[in-house]
């Protein structure tokens, strides 16, 4: 049963979020019970502090006669910017979403049944507010997922945008066109996605919130929901001092071998490869690896490979004489050379072109360049450290990637494991990112209360460390009181299946038995088939009829072995 200090609720991610720009402005949210029997239904609107009781009583403010449900089965509470659902010891019980609870915050949407009764919550947000398409972060969180998986789709860019505003939404609302999306982050904090919008397009948001905002683009800023988010934020804060929250943590046997293999090459010559998915801390470790070596005193020069334009990425990797090409009014050095005598970071190396991975084997193997329009190789003292998050041995099958530049750059490869694999990390990490958030955001929550801890452990984070440090960020940013609650945190986290994650150490000795882990894999297996069957391979639509994240579907995919376009396990 969840206390009354584990109710405090995300107040702009759930109720009065949505309405909160309206509300400021004395314009007011109805906060509404859509009551659902049989072919009938009915709006109860609520009340601030009162509870409405729903049951077969006549007495009770919402009475149905049915005898599904109890005299006095459940109550619905608005309080504070939340509403709370409680089971009044109903003898068939209340379920929120198709879970049974017997007290839970509600967000707009929710779906609560009792018996054969059906209640939604729904937030009327006054039409000022509704005419701009006021959304919350965890419905702008899922558009920004979708909007991700077009983009890489059908190679499109879109712009993300966070920004802070205080005047009234009418003016920023006549600067969106109707495919774009906002969303309220923070209490004077927006979020604005742009399909299809580079950074030029965004830049009159910029002149209007007069420079407090911040903007990301796919793919030069981040590939993924998280990294752009992250993007955005951090441009939108600008020069706000952070403390070292995004360094990675040794505290699982995984981690404090990773650590020793780094200690032992830092000092050496030997190229690095960089493995992990997106968000687990690449860059983070070839840092580290720099910072250790004799190289540490020059400036480590890292270029994202994937938000490199095909046609520039010589000249980008090499540098260029003027006149080389249109619009090279200049000599510039490129990557290689601004990294002479240090380390250069090559992320996301799988996304280079078969010309430049030419060109970069080359360099590996003569320690030379030449800038494009140039007639003179130039010799470079370069260290290179390589990542991604691809599978280059299958790349190299499909004749995509090199392999002998594949070679050249796995001379020593470091795996970093997902963040779920090593939740004895989770704790450390939280705690960081909240005293980060703290100083960006001039905050002074003192960390996380036992329940909220409990999520972050149960939940799988298909985004990994950036997508718990964008979490804590959120939650920090909207918390109500002094530590972060259950409902501070992003609504994919608080509702997430699965057992808490409890560190290797401490987890209980007996596992489940094989037969059910194999039982639920192959429910999990036969529901996520029929979804792709159903969207006809579509991920993103077979997303949305699971109900789960883009994300969360792609690491299911990989866990079960399931191959997008065969629709079975292992081509089965």
């Amino acid at each position: 049963m969840t206390g009354k200090n584990e109710l405090a609720t995300n107040r702009l991610g759930t109720v009065e979020g949505v309405a909160r720009a309206g509300q400021s402005r004395g314009t007011g949210a109805q906060i509404s019970l859509v009551v659902f029997h049989g072919e009938a239904s009915r709006v109860v609107r609520l009340t601030e502090g009162r509870a409405v009781v729903l049951g077969r009583d006549p007495t009770a403010e919402i009475s149905i006669a049915d005898d599904s449900i109890s005299r006095r089965h459940a109550s619905f509470t608005a309080e504070a910017g939340s509403v709370t659902v409680a089971d009044l010891g109903s003898t068939n019980g209340t379920k929120l979403n198709g879970a049974p609870v017997e007290k839970a915050v509600m967000s707009p949407g929710d779906e609560v049944t009792l018996g054969s009764v059906t209640v939604s919550l729904h937030v009327l947000v006054p039409v000022a507010a509704a005419a701009h398409g006021v959304a919350t972060h965890d419905q702008f969180l899922a558009s920004l997922d979708d909007e991700v998986e077009r983009a890489r789709t059908f190679g499109r860019g879109f712009a993300v945008m966070m920004l802070r505003w205080a005047g009234p939404l009418k003016p920023l609302q006549e600067r969106l066109r109707s495919v774009d999306r906002l969303a309220l982050y923070a209490d004077g904090i927006f979020e604005v996605l742009l399909p299809e919008a580079s950074k030029e397009d965004a830049s009159r948001f910029l002149v209007a919130s007069k420079g407090l905002a911040g903007v990301a683009v796919y793919p030069t800023d981040g590939r993924s929901a998280e990294a752009l988010l992250e993007a955005a934020r951090d441009a939108m804060h600008g020069d706000v001092p952070k403390p070292q929250a995004t360094a990675l943590v040794s505290a699982s046997p995984a981690m404090q071998a990773v650590f020793t293999t780094v200690e032992r090459i830092a000092s050496s010559m030997i190229p690095v490869l960089i493995r992990g998915e997106t968000g687990v801390g690449k860059e983070v470790l070839a840092r580290a690896i720099h910072e250790k070596s004799p190289r540490a005193r020059q400036r480590l020069v890292s270029i994202n490979c994937g938000a490199i334009a095909p046609t520039l990425v010589e000249s980008v990797l090499f540098g260029h004489e003027r006149g080389a090409f249109t619009g090279a009014v200049a000599s510039t050095r490129g990557v290689f050379e601004e990294g002479d005598g240090s380390t250069v970071l090559l992320d996301e190396v799988g996304e280079l072109s078969a010309t430049a991975q030419a060109a970069l084997l080359r360099v590996l193997e003569t320690k030379e360049i030449r800038r494009v329009g140039g007639a003179k190789d130039l010799t470079v003292d370069v260290r290179v450290i390589a990542a991604t998050h691809r599978d280059l041995e299958a790349m190299v099958k499909a004749g995509t990637f090199r392999e002998d530049l594949l070679y050249r750059l796995n001379a020593m490869t470091l795996e970093l494991p997902p963040l779920r694999e090593r939740p004895e990390e989770v704790g450390p990490l939280a705690e960081r990112f909240v005293a980060q958030a703290n100083a960006a955001n001039g905050r002074a929550v003192k960390g996380l209360d036992a329940a909220a801890m409990r999520l972050l452990l149960s939940y799988a984070w298909p985004g990994n460390i950036r997508e718990l440090k964008n979490a804590i960020e959120h939650a920090v940013v909207v918390a109500a009181g002094s530590v972060v609650q259950p409902g501070d945190l992003p609504r994919r986290v608080r509702e997430a299946p699965g057992e808490v994650a409890l560190p290797a150490a401490s987890k209980a000795p007996d596992a489940a038995p094989a037969d059910l882990k194999e039982g639920v894999q192959r429910y999990e297996r036969q529901a996520v088939l029929e979804a792709l069957r159903a969207a006809n391979g579509n991920r993103a639509e077979a997303a949305r009829r699971l109900s789960i994240p883009v994300r969360t579907l792609s690491h299911k995919l990989k866990q079960l072995g399931i191959k997008k376009l065969g629709f079975g396990p292992d081509d089965q």
